[in-house]
């Protein structure tokens, strides 16, 4: 007996059944470059949008289902070319579904993972299902332009007096991967003139949006009088200086 491609006989209770398998429009199967992607179940996932968007230091990645019946998660793929075959996986770890849910849900991924400025990136996004099954969605292909980390930014810092030194705080600013304190002797000196080498270099901080500095030991002489000067620093360089901060000692002498 002929059957058309896609038909599976199944015999049940004695009586002969024919089951069609039918793959929803946009859910297709396709091998990548670190992918056994094949079709899923009608249902499995349901999307409403997929979209990439250029930000500062990433890329921003965010989909809506409109259900996940089937869903275990999600895998994404990208490729500097418009061919799905050529994708391969940027999630270290599979993105948790919710599987069973008829409502749906929002999800949001940022691509740091060596991004190179001016480079136009394809991104595909894999469906996982309950068994393992993978397929992408072939009709929500997206992509971005790459446009680089931000520009450095110079703090406002503020310098207190505490046991003998100088101390500098300052807010950390999320562009900033690093700071460099300067100091000199000459009021609004410019960084990195000859001669000039940083106080220090403070990793900019994991947990707490506050950074501090001090400078022990640098007050108390009234013959040297020094000028601080933070500047932040990433990956594009370092900031220009737009706050200088400083301490005067003085000599009281009784009668004058």
């Amino acid at each position: 007996m002929k059957m058309p491609p896609g038909t599976l006989l199944l015999r049940a209770l004695g009586a002969l059944l024919l089951l069609t398998l039918i793959f929803p429009s946009g859910v297709q199967g396709i091998g990548g470059a670190d992918s056994d992607s094949r079709p899923v179940q009608p249902a499995a996932a349901s999307l409403e949008y997929f979209e990439a968007t250029a930000q500062n230091g990433h890329v921003g990645l965010e989909w809506q289902t409109v259900s996940e019946l089937q869903t275990a998660g999600f895998n994404l793929k990208r490729a500097i070319v418009s061919d799905p075959a050529q994708a391969t996986q940027i999630n270290p770890a599979l993105i948790p579904g919710h599987p069973g849910s008829q409502s749906g849900y929002y999800y949001i991924f940022e691509d740091r993972s060596g991004l190179a400025p001016g480079v136009t990136y394809y991104y595909w996004l894999e469906h996982v299902d309950l068994s393992g099954l993978k397929a992408l969605y072939l009709d929500y292909m997206v992509s971005a332009t790459y446009t680089g980390p931000p520009l450095p930014s110079s703090p406002v810092v503020q310098a207190t007096i505490v046991d003998g030194g100088v101390r500098l705080g300052w807010m950390h600013l999320p562009e900033n991967t690093s700071y460099q304190v300067w100091r000199s002797t000459t009021p609004y000196f410019t960084p990195g003139a000859p001669g000039l080498s940083p106080l220090a270099v403070i990793p900019a901080p994991t947990l707490f949006m506050y950074v501090a500095y001090t400078d022990a030991g640098s007050i108390g002489d009234v013959a040297v009088n020094y000028v601080y000067a933070v500047r932040g620093a990433n990956a594009r360089g370092v900031s220009t200086v737009t706050q200088w901060s400083g301490e005067f000692d003085f000599a009281l002498v009784p009668g004058q």
